[in-house]
């Protein structure tokens, strides 16, 4: 005879008055939860890795930038410049990946996954020539990402090694970071500036293909070739450290050196100041104004190679031993 345990709410009022006439109801509903519950960690798996990437799509990305740093009336002095054409990518280097995914099948998933980027530096030397001497700059970009990848998994369905091919979109939060060094021949003085950027967040795609190599019934080891394609577009760039042989000065740059907003359509504030050193007037930037320069964009792109761990909470099914005793 089949008994059921009482519980106090099923003799409260209407509810529980239903409750003890419709048991069967509720037995069908808490064994409905609990294989939903059973079927979804039974798909669910979790992944961690370790990747390495290198330059994709490089820009000069230098010469829309720096122009607006180190231009002081350059071009209207007769001064020349020698920069070297840089085309860089600030999405190589090393990077974390630790995220989840979920199989919908046998061959068909989906796959969250953050990465954490350390960008290596990438270094721009260049020379500014007046009829006096020659300036020096040196600009180092460096920066660091968080990077979310939702993406589609497809994969083969084999007992010990499976191939799988991803397709996704990446969102990135840059910490992106400008060091400029100047060599100041005028002045015979050492000028240091640091710039971080902000605002905005870095679009783009991913794509993957690689290896699923199977351990035991729970873990695997999947080994990817990735290609990220990633565009960074700050709102502005704010300047964090000045310094003139060592002597901290920030509190002294007018607003225009402070803060820069990357504007679709920028206005141009300058008013013309009469330089006694070359005996005419140069444009210079209204001061108490940030300065407004055209939408520039970096690049984050990158091929790389990732080798990680990932834990499957389904048991994989062995294969059968037909061997007769």
């Amino acid at each position: 005879m089949r008994k059921y345990i009482s519980c106090p709410i099923t003799k409260i009022g209407i509810f529980g008055s239903f409750a003890m006439k419709n048991t069967w109801i509720i037995d069908i509903a808490i064994g409905c939860l609990l294989f939903h519950t059973t079927a979804f960690s039974q798909n669910f798996y979790l992944k961690a890795s370790v990747g390495n990437g290198i330059p994709a799509f490089r820009e000069t990305f230098f010469q829309n930038d720096y122009i607006q740093i180190v231009y002081k009336g350059g071009i209207a002095t007769g001064a020349t410049e020698q920069t070297p054409t840089v085309n860089a990518s600030l999405g190589k280097g090393y990077c974390l990946n630790a995220g989840g995914g979920y199989m919908f099948n046998e061959r068909i998933g989906a796959e969250l996954e953050v990465s954490y980027l350390f960008s290596s530096t990438v270094n721009l030397n260049t020379t500014w020539r007046f009829y006096y001497g020659n300036d020096y700059y040196k600009l180092s970009y460096s920066s660091r990402v968080v990077i979310l990848n939702p993406s589609i998994v497809l994969q083969t369905s084999r007992e010990k090694t499976n191939y799988f091919l991803k397709c996704g979109a990446l969102l990135g939060f840059p910490s992106q970071k400008l060091i400029v060094d100047l060599d100041e021949y005028y002045t015979k003085s050492q000028k240091h500036w640091e710039y971080t950027y902000k605002g905005s967040i870095a679009k783009g795609f991913s794509i993957a293909t690689g290896m699923l190599f199977r351990l035991d019934e729970k873990f695997s080891v999947p080994v990817e070739i990735t290609f990220n394609y990633l565009r960074y577009a700050p709102e502005e760039r704010e300047t964090t450290v000045y310094t003139v042989d060592g002597a901290d000065l920030l509190a002294y740059l007018p607003q225009s050196e402070k803060k820069t907003l990357y504007l679709d359509e920028p206005e141009y504030h300058y008013k013309l100041v009469f330089d006694n050193n070359i005996g005419y007037l140069i444009p210079e930037p209204i001061p108490n104004v940030p300065y407004e320069s055209a939408k520039i964009y970096f690049p984050y792109s990158s091929i790389g190679l990732r080798v990680g761990v990932r834990y499957n909470f389904v048991t994989l099914p062995q294969k059968q031993d037909t061997t007769i005793l």
